[in-house]
């Protein structure tokens, strides 16, 4: 009797097993489902795992493949290449064209999602969000997101350089003021002490010069998360 339960067992789970339908998605993500319908540019299905949930309806182009519970695969996306006799006549492939995924985000950090909004990899930076938003913007032809992209790098680069050199040049004119004060308290005749007022204005201007490189910094740092996130809101708008 239990070897008749454990056969009975194991037809129906090779039953449920072969009923099933795969997708495998571009990015490589593969989801067991059963697929409801299949339009010109999009297909519904439900997870197999939950089969009592909402319709989940995805594009085609992010699709490779659907293999059905009847061992038919249909390639959505898969490039097919002829088999050739004599290797001197292989054609010239023409390469595809980026995938693009949608760049989702948590606080301050950034990272690519899938169709599902499930996050895919690491946490992405500026430059790999700006690198990705231009090659968008040469495929599709996408002139805001271009310029969008290349403001936000010089922001990236002014809020940079001045911040580097704001710093010092404080130091030097804190320095400078200092020394000017401490010669003109302790001169000896009114031409030392005007030597040493004139090296502490000089001193103070040069401190002033710090700070303005140190508030340009801020500036274009401000500038440049919101200039970052229009890229980012374009980019998606465009996917």
């Amino acid at each position: 009797m239990k070897k008749l339960n454990l056969i009975l067992i194991f037809v129906c789970i090779t039953v449920a097993i072969k009923a099933q339908d795969t997708i495998k998605f571009t990015n490589g993500n593969v989801i067991v489902a059963k697929i409801l319908e299949i339009n010109p540019t999009t297909i519904k299905y439900k997870p197999l795992n939950n089969l009592d949930g909402p319709d989940y309806i995805d594009e085609k182009k992010r699709i490779n493949f659907i293999k059905f519970a009847n061992g038919v695969v249909d390639s959505l996306n898969a490039v097919v290449v002829e088999p050739v006799q004599n290797i001197q006549s292989i054609p010239t492939l023409t390469p595809l064209p980026p995938q693009f995924n949608k760049i989702g985000s948590i606080g301050s950090r950034y990272f690519f999602v899938d169709a599902n909004n499930q996050r895919i990899g690491r946490g992405i930076g500026i430059n790999k969000i700006l690198k990705t938003a231009n090659a968008m913007a040469n495929e599709k032809k996408i002139q805001p997101l271009t310029d969008l992209a290349k403001k936000t790098n010089n922001n990236k680069k002014m809020q940079t350089v001045f911040g580097i050199v704001g710093a010092p040049v404080i130091l030097v004119g804190l320095a400078t003021t200092l020394t000017g004060l401490i010669i003109s308290d302790s001169a000896f005749n009114s031409s030392e002490q005007a030597d040493g007022e004139n090296l502490a204005l000089v001193g103070a201007t040069i401190t002033t010069i710090g700070i303005g490189f140190e508030i340009t910094s801020i500036v274009n740092g401000i500038t440049k998360k919101k200039r970052l996130k229009q890229t980012i809101d374009l980019y998606n708008q465009n996917l």
